[in-house]
């Protein structure tokens, strides 16, 4: 949800930005060197997005939950990340056409904390990652949310993991 418009300096330029406040429960599957499990929590937060062309600046997110694993064991977890994107991340690439594919990528500073109760004590990191991948408009479809109902481009994102979008011009 968009809460503001602002201006904001990114790579030594003004930007007018969006920001977007981020709220969803999130339940799915976690794999990674540290654990993999089932997981059922929220996530919370912000973003930064260029008004220009709806690049992502940055974002500053809080998940927390519940992760399953082996079965049997059950444990919170948290974790908090913060992420300024050079150079800025454009997920869509406009004009939008459906069954289009292009690319994305982007390098990260990422500032982040991970806890996993009675498995993993907290754990901060803080580094450069690179974003690689691509993004799809597989079609287009109508959607119904509170603003209206909006004739929308669906587009799919493989980058670091699977993200899910909906564009309406």
């Amino acid at each position: 949800k968009v809460i503001n418009t602002d201006t904001l300096l990114h790579q030594g330029k003004i930007e007018n930005i969006y920001t977007v406040d981020i709220s969803a429960n999130i339940t799915g599957t976690i794999q990674s060197w540290i654990i993999n499990g089932d997981i059922d929590g929220e996530i919370i937060g912000n973003a930064s997005i260029r008004q220009s062309d709806l690049s992502l600046l940055n974002s500053n997110l809080t998940t927390s939950g519940v992760i399953e694993y082996l079965i049997i064991f059950e444990s919170d977890f948290f974790m908090k990340s913060y992420a300024e994107y050079y150079p800025r991340f454009e997920y869509f690439d406009f004009p939008i056409n459906t069954n289009e594919e292009w690319n994305t990528s982007t390098k990260a500073y990422q500032n982040s904390s991970f806890y996993v109760e009675d498995f993993y004590p907290e754990n901060t990191s803080e580094g450069n990652i690179s974003m690689d991948g691509y993004a799809e408009c597989t079609h287009q479809e109508t959607i119904v949310v509170p603003a209206g109902t909006f004739s929308c481009f669906h587009v799919i994102s493989e980058n670091n993991g699977s993200i899910e979008s909906w564009y309406a011009p």
